[in-house]
């Protein structure tokens, strides 16, 4: 309801469009989400970042202009939308849904800029690394995680290089002990 009334009163004021309102509006429909999931309302939150899904898709979808930062901007509105839904997906156990979300919105930020380092990149690898973490496909989860951690590190992202350690450190412990249980 918050969400719709943001809605409202935008409309009212003739603010609909223009380059940050639709990126707005999905940011506080994901931070919606994330409050819910907080407090176990989980369809809910995941309504809400569906939505947050479809709002970014549409601004993208829409934008006639030439603005690089513009379409910076809407781009990376939608990867954070996507990521959001994805990871909500996983929480409540719709890990294939999750897989598919975050792998192909991975291969399209890749696209994107396909010789850079970028943060998002960086994300989607370490949420894609986690939910293969959970489904126990170790191999390619570690694989992931040390792919992260060094984008994070030429990137100085400091407090995510240490997150990347951490996850990198877990998915190896689980995969020797889950060898361990099948012999």
């Amino acid at each position: 309801r918050c969400l719709a009334r943001l809605e409202i009163l935008f409309r009212k004021d003739g603010v609909t469009e223009g380059p940050h309102i639709a990126s707005l509006l999905a940011r506080l429909a994901q931070r919606l989400a994330q409050v819910l999931l907080s407090t176990g309302n989980l369809e809910e939150a995941k309504k809400h970042c569906e939505r947050s899904v479809v709002m970014c898709e549409k601004r993208y979808e829409k934008l006639d202009t030439n603005d690089d930062e513009e379409r910076r901007l809407a781009f990376g509105a939608w990867v954070s939308a996507r990521n959001s839904l994805a990871n909500v997906q996983m929480f409540i156990g719709e890990y294939k849904e999750a897989e598919t979300l975050y792998r192909q919105t991975l291969k399209k930020r890749i696209a994107l800029h396909p010789k850079e380092d970028h943060p998002e990149i960086a994300l989607l690898l370490n949420n894609l690394a986690s939910l293969l973490d959970s489904k126990k496909e170790f191999k390619e989860a570690i694989k992931l995680h040390r792919q992260c951690l060094r984008m994070r590190i030429k990137l100085g992202m400091d407090l995510e290089v240490a997150s990347s350690m951490g996850n990198l450190a877990n998915a190896l412990v689980k995969s020797r002990k889950d060898e361990n249980d099948k012999c």
